[in-house]
């Protein structure tokens, strides 16, 4: 079984923690972010290939 590490929302708090997880290295798809705004969603994926979504739910 793969743990899933999870963040609603993908602010400048999830986008320093993610960056901290992928650095220590931390596979990035086993993150997943949250976030309604769709720009903000895609430089999430772009910058460290993590896995979003755009409901809380998923999450």
């Amino acid at each position: 079984m793969t743990s899933i590490t999870a963040f609603i929302g993908s602010g400048n708090m999830a986008r320093s923690l993610i960056g901290g997880l992928v650095d220590s290295g931390t596979a990035p798809e086993s993150i997943l972010a949250s976030d309604p705004d769709a720009a903000q969603r895609q430089r999430l994926t772009e910058q460290f290939k993590v896995r979003t979504c755009d409901d809380n739910t998923t999450v």
